[in-house]
């Protein structure tokens, strides 16, 4: 994939591409599934679904007979008691005995009989080919979904990543199906099953994990045509996961030299005011649907004067040993530490008031070297053997060219290493699909190096894509506004006459007050929802919701957006998928793009796994993501990152030259650019609630909102932030079956979908449940290619309707669900995947951010 233009060389980008109403920032990331989407078609079975289509069609006819038979015609027409009991058995789908059949009298009953029985006897015939074939060509996908696993090794390591504790049982069971004798078991399919599971996120999903979904980085250059790349073999990133390194810091404590070198420092939610200690302790550990639940208030406790001096003392810089000189003049370095000292530390642990570590920075990739920069002795200190070994194992287990077996020997060595220090399990057996469980995590990167695209993609960013942002951000926007005034009025009669109050206080009065409150929200959401009923009813009402496209013309989306109200600065990261059948294509202008969705939350290329990268690969990326908020704010604000906390994966970062807010993990950040949460305060000022700092006097706007990643439905931190869109599609669909395409010159707002009783879509024999599919799919007017959301799954799962294997996932997943699933088309369809190699085409999407443009 090249063109004649030189590929641009590291940073020599532009910063952003500027458009209407919008700024986008020039570096993206490609995300790409890690295996051809050809590899799903071999699963396909036209055999199968044609003779399941005909069983539908057939049943179809004859359940119109049975209905045609009690036709007031028909029955009008039934003179005899035979004629009467030939149509009561036709109700009942029987044939008439033959006594009965030769007693009919009516013409009309007769014709009804005869059609009947014709249809009765090709629904028998129809049947018994469904069930003849079935069951052949399920089983003939089954060896070939082994067979694809015998054949590429890496199918067989994307087990070994993704879920580490299956794989070698699952390697076994592939190895053994070579054998020519081998008979297929009834306890064979399960295991089929979670291959074919593996295989639709490989090559369907654009996951950024492993070579299950590699990832590379480009920049926007509205100075070339086209596309311009080169190709590049895969890189893989291993590295310690984020609880393994937690684990090891917990386990190194133990050592008193560790303990000498840590830099305990003040919890986010501890503050004294005298001797009185004060705390908020946040739990990050399951999501939750309100603060309270997440919060957790302790008594207050009066402190001695020895442990509130050094409550103030423990500012997350000075280390235990430098403390022990504090309050023992006496103390020598490399002694024990006073007991006195210990107690006091352990006793304010125990408060729940301080964090003694040793800790790994919020955002770090990788903490085995925050974790050695504890001091020890070199010869004589297990963690510090074991911190040696896992840089040497995670080296070879990313090696080029390294086997699976190589790479399951490595793995194998580190958590036994891992294990016999900390004493912990190498596995959280319930990690997620999409989480940690291993003591490791890999990336992969390539595919492409050297990429950027142009025109007329960059025409669209600058002139089309802006105005889908601000129609899929008008209600956040509007929430935002109306969330902030409702916080408001509640500060104002909660604490009456008082112009600001501490962060504890602002907190608990929120938690105190939710009951009352919830009266207000709910009239929020209400309006909420009228005003995306409202968005759907104006985008569709150029057509009905039974057509399967609609486009909507510019003005009406721009009189939606502005009737939303003000446009509030905002940014987001769209997912961006572009359909063409190549880069020739895209760069002949032959393309459309799909807003697959659009996330407003903290910025997430930089606040998350690419931000490091992106830093290396464009040196000013982080300047310009800074500039960008700053143009979101007024001249008297700072930004805030804030610190959270994860529950399932390794978060990564790279940091901003700001301030920082802890709000759980250590800021890596200078500790005079960090402030605890309990350090700051809440202003009445201007009729709008606002947070301030209280050393530089500075108001404060936040990156990211505290309690943001536990799914709380209330936040009363919402004013200090910027409006939020969590993803998700456009249009709610929740009033209707059916809703069209959505398209707005060649951008997809919205994929055509259908939500169906996951009833109709399961049944306990999986060839009833294949033939259940199919009816929904005749009767729904379904696409062959399409991915599902079920209830209780974090992400959509792809599914072939001419696939018996992939249909039988999906019908396995509806099977445990009382909620309607949620089908939508696969867009771009399976000939417009643009990424390709000589392996065959990937599925793709692009995350980049964009900014409001600047308020100031």
């Amino acid at each position: 994939m090249t063109t004649s233009v030189p590929a641009l060389t590291n940073g020599a980008v532009p910063d952003r591409v500027p458009g209407d109403g919008w700024n986008t920032l020039s570096p993206f990331v490609l995300r790409m599934s890690g295996f051809p989407f050809e590899l799903l078609a071999d699963l396909a079975s036209k055999t199968a679904t044609s003779a399941a289509r005909h069983l539908v069609t057939t049943r179809g006819r004859l359940d119109q007979a049975v209905a045609d038979s009690h036709s007031e015609g028909v029955l009008a027409a039934a003179r005899t008691r035979a004629d009467g009991a030939a149509l009561r058995a036709v109700r009942k789908r029987r044939l008439p005995p033959p006594h009965i059949l030769s007693a009919i009298e009516s013409a009309e009953v007769e014709a009804v009989v005869q059609r009947f029985a014709t249809l009765l006897h090709d629904e028998a015939r129809a049947e018994e080919e469904f069930l003849r074939v079935f069951p052949q060509e399920e089983l003939q996908a089954s060896d070939q979904v082994v067979r694809l696993f015998q054949q590429h090794e890496d199918l067989r390591d994307a087990l070994l990543v993704s879920n580490e504790s299956s794989e070698p049982v699952l390697s076994r069971w592939i190895a053994g199906t070579r054998r020519p004798d081998r008979r297929w078991h009834k306890d064979d399919q399960p295991r089929v099953d979670t291959l074919v599971r593996h295989l639709q996120r490989a090559c369907a999903k654009n996951d950024t994990t492993g070579h299950l979904g590699p990832f590379t980085l480009g920049s926007f250059a509205p100075g070339i045509p086209g596309v311009d790349a080169r190709q590049t073999p895969l890189s893989r990133h291993p590295l310690l996961s984020r609880w393994a390194g937690e684990a090891i810091a917990t386990a190194m404590r133990d050592d008193p030299e560790v303990l000498r070198q840590c830099r305990p420092r003040r919890a986010p939610g501890a503050s004294v005011s005298g001797r009185t200690l004060r705390v908020l302790s946040f739990d990050y550990s399951s999501k939750v649907s309100d603060v309270g639940s997440a919060t957790r208030e302790h008594p207050p406790t009066e402190l001695d004067e020895f442990a509130h001096a050094l409550f103030v003392l423990c500012d997350g810089e000075r280390t235990t040993a430098h403390l022990a000189h504090q309050v023992d003049p006496t103390y020598q370095d490399g002694g024990l530490l006073p007991q006195a000292l210990l107690d006091a530390l352990h006793s304010l642990e125990e408060l729940g008031a301080i964090i003694v570590g040793p800790e790994i920075p919020y955002g770090t990739p990788d903490p085995i070297p925050e974790l050695a920069l504890h001091t020890g002795d070199p010869g004589g200190v297990a963690w510090r053997g074991l911190l040696q070994e896992a840089r040497c194992h995670l080296a070879d287990f990313g090696a080029p060219g390294s086997t699976t077996v190589q790479r399951r020997a490595t793995l194998d060595s580190l958590k036994a290493g891992f294990e016999a220090y900390t004493g912990v399990s190498a596995e959280r057996g319930r990690g997620t699909f999409y989480g940690d469980r291993s003591v490791l995590h890999e990336d992969c990167s390539g595919r492409y190096a050297d990429l950027s695209i142009g025109k007329p993609l960059t025409d669209l960013l600058a002139d089309g894509l802006p105005l889908a942002y601000d129609l899929v951000m008008a209600g956040p926007r509007r929430r935002f506004a109306t969330e902030s005034r409702l916080l408001g009025e509640w500060y104002a009669k909660h604490f009456p006459g008082r112009s600001e109050v501490g962060l504890h206080e602002f907190t608990t009065g929120f938690i105190e007050d939710s009951a009352q409150l919830e009266s207000r929200y709910a009239e929020m959401d209400a309006a909420e929802t009228a005003f995306l009923d409202r968005v759907e009813d104006t985008l569709l009402s150029g057509g009905t919701y039974d057509d399967p496209r609609i486009q909507v013309d510019t003005a009406t989306v721009r009189e939606l957006v502005s009737s939303a109200g003000e446009l509030l600065p905002a940014l987001c990261n769209p997912d961006l998928m572009i359909g063409a059948r190549s880069p020739e294509d895209l760069a002949a202008g032959d393309f459309h793009l799909v807003l697959s969705e659009l996330h407003s939350n903290e910025e997430s290329l930089s606040h998350g796994l690419f931000g490091p990268m992106l830093s290396e690969r464009f040196p000013a990326f982080p300047t310009h993501v800074l500039d960008g908020y700053r143009g979101l704010m007024a001249a008297d604000e700072d930004l805030a990152c804030v610190t959270l906390a994860h529950r399932n994966k390794s978060y990564i970062r790279v940091p901003l030259e700001t301030f920082e807010i802890e709000a759980s993990g250590r800021s890596p950040l200078p500790r005079d650019r960090v402030a605890a949460l309990a350090d700051l305060r809440v202003v009445w000022s201007g009729g709008a609630l606002r947070l301030r700092h209280p050393e530089s006097g500075r108001f404060l706007r936040m990156a990211a909102l505290p309690y943001a990643w536990l799914g709380v439905r209330r936040n009363p931190f919402v004013p200090f932030g910027f409006p939020r869109h969590q993803g998700g599609r456009l249009l709610p669909g929740r009033r209707h079956p059916h809703l069209p395409r959505v398209t707005m010159g060649p951008v997809v707002l919205q994929r055509e979908s259908w939500r169906v009783p996951a009833a109709d879509l399961s049944a306990r024999h999986r060839r009833d449940a294949f033939l259940k599919v199919q009816q929904v799919r005749e009767d729904r007017g379904l696409c062959r290619h399409l991915y599902a959301k079920v209830a209780g799954e974090t992400k959509p799962v792809y599914c072939d309707l001419d696939s018996p294997l992939l249909v039988r996932q999906l019908t396995r997943l509806a099977g445990r669900s009382a909620e309607p699933v949620e089908l939508s088309e696969m867009l771009p369809a399976p000939e417009h995947l643009w990424v390709s190699d000589q392996r065959g085409h990937y599925s793709s999407e692009l995350r980049y951010a964009a900014f409001s443009a600047p308020t100031r």
